[in-house]
């Protein structure tokens, strides 16, 4: 396969990059899911967090989630994944790129494990989501 036979599903990508960052917003800023843990974890409080807010932090996710959901239509349509189950082990694989060296990072800066827990499992999910969502489930 070469690059000229490469065909973006423009709405797949757009709605995996919605997903990806809406999942994030949801992940870090929810008091129902993991805000409550991740504030304690970065040893900050939730208007610390408002305080220190910029508008280029949302555009960083945007940004990141776009590249993602490119990348995961790359990398499915030269893996060829015909199913599923195929997007979401290429997914998984993927994930395991995201994770592990960060943890290994994490670990050598000395960071809560609870943090490195819900930052690993907010990327293995966004990168199965839109991995998912990429394929057309």
């Amino acid at each position: 396969m070469t690059f000229n036979d490469l065909s973006f599903d423009v709405v797949a990508i757009a709605i995996s990059t919605i997903a990806m960052t809406g999942i994030g917003a949801l992940w870090f800023n929810a008091p129902f899911l993991f805000q409550p843990l991740w504030l304690r974890s970065i040893g900050k409080s939730a208007e610390q967090v408002i305080e220190e807010f910029s508008p280029i932090n949302p555009l960083l996710s945007l940004m990141g989630s776009i590249i993602l959901s490119i990348m995961l239509t790359l990398l499915q349509t030269w893996s060829g994944v015909m199913s599923a189950m195929d997007a979401l082990l290429l997914g998984a694989i993927l994930a395991c790129f995201a994770i592990i060296p960060n943890g290994v990072r994490d670990a050598f800066e000395g960071r809560p494990l609870v943090l490195y827990a819900i930052n690993a499992t907010h990327d293995i999910m966004i990168i199965l989501v839109g991995s998912l969502i990429i394929y057309g489930v």
